[in-house]
């Protein structure tokens, strides 16, 4: 703001950040710079362009025996103002993401951000992600939030239950599915009922042979519609089912309330009384049926279309982990677990030579096979395809 000078500038920022809430009303910022009415103007804009919270009139103020010019900043007293403040105005300079360390025990991750979003008065797609949590279980992860403070968030860990919120930092980047090298577990295996031999065979085969990499019951969720089938929905252009899976995926014997909502929409149609059925903390499903009420009844994709991007990614990745899963039976069950021609395999560092299955060990292969290629090279394992001579 050269047009007020450095030290009014600074003065002016310490007064929109430090401003609290409850101060808001009778708070006001002079501009005591004697401008001409051009760059008066130049102000009012420039103030306008900094926040839409503000307000700015040039007043007349006795200054001794005469009279001055002062722009006068007030705050807006509009509906809903107090809740926007903090997104609307962003410091100069600020990167636009808070990033934070987000701690969940035994909850659904989507769930959690919705309830962060409705303290904070903000909506769900503010939040971005590497990827999604198990529900059972502690879990920490990364997030951003696009113009959302630190002090904000922070403010949650007292209103907040088995949730918590922590490590603030901003950044200049989005979070977004993929953006993670990795994941790390800590496993505890209780109530198992084994002798000591055969737990150490198991074991032992574990670290040995390894395991079918399958994708778990994580990427498909535990509704009683489950994450693929609902992809498979969206990629055919089913909406409406797809729309009926997303919003009653919880409608079970332990969710009374969610099956009474289901079987009413399912007979008669009707949103708005859908609503009413809903249970207060079913935000997601709310905000579904609240698109068909105001749009119409077959405005399904629009609905859809609502939730955050992540999320609807979610429906389709889980489509092709089932697929995935799929492919690798019938691999398994052509080929068995040994590694035949057109397969990528990664051997540890210290392997010079990929065990190769042979006409007389009972596999099938089209020629015999003995040789490697080399295409690519990673830090701990060398990345190998098997090719035919």
């Amino acid at each position: 703001m050269e047009l007020a000078g450095e030290e009014e500038a600074k003065s002016f920022v310490e007064f929109v950040e430090n401003t609290k809430t409850e101060e808001r009303k009778s708070a006001s910022f002079d501009f005591t710079k004697q401008l001409d009415k051009e760059k008066r103007t130049q102000l009012h804009k420039l103030i306008k362009s900094f926040s839409k919270e503000l307000n700015s009139e040039t007043k007349q103020e006795a200054n001794g025996e005469s009279m001055m010019s002062v722009v006068r900043v007030t705050f807006t007293k509009g509906k809903g103002a107090d809740n926007r403040r903090d997104r609307n105005f962003w410091p100069p300079g600020r990167p636009n993401f808070a990033q934070f360390v987000l701690f969940k025990e035994n909850k659904d991750a989507h769930d959690v951000l919705s309830v962060i979003s409705r303290f904070l008065k903000c909506k769900p797609k503010v939040f971005g992600t590497a990827g999604t949590k198990d529900k059972r279980g502690i879990t920490t992860q990364l997030v951003t939030a696009f113009h959302v403070t630190a002090e904000s968030l922070a403010a949650l860990n007292s209103k907040l239950f088995s949730i918590r919120v922590g490590n603030f930092s901003y950044v200049d980047k989005a979070l977004n599915l993929g953006d993670l090298q990795g994941n790390r577990f800590t496993l505890v295996i209780r109530g198992v009922e084994a002798e000591d031999e055969e737990i150490n065979t198991a074991l032992l085969s574990l670290k040995e042979k390894g395991f079918i990499n399958y994708f778990g019951e994580q990427r498909f969720g535990v509704g009683v519609h489950r994450t693929h089938d609902i992809g498979r929905c969206l990629l055919k252009g089913e909406y409406d089912v797809a729309f009926r899976f997303i919003a009653f995926s919880k409608a079970n014997a332990a969710n009374s309330e969610t099956q009474a909502a289901a079987a009413y929409y399912n007979e008669t149609g009707d949103a708005e009384g859908t609503i009413k059925l809903l249970p207060r903390n079913a935000g997601m499903e709310r905000q579904l049926f609240t698109v068909l009420q105001k749009l119409g009844p077959r405005s399904f994709l629009n609905a859809i279309n609502t939730l955050p991007r992540n999320l609807r990614q979610m429906y389709l990745h889980g489509y092709q982990s089932y697929v995935w899963n799929r492919v690798v039976n019938e691999r398994i069950a052509i080929y068995g677990s040994k590694p035949v021609v057109g397969d990528i395999v990664i051997i540890g560092p210290d392997e010079k030579e990929v065990e190769l299955p042979t006409e007389d060990s009972g596999d099938v292969l089209e020629e015999e096979t003995n040789t490697v290629e080399m295409v690519t090279f990673r830090t701990l394992f060398s990345v190998v395809l098997l090719t035919e001579n």
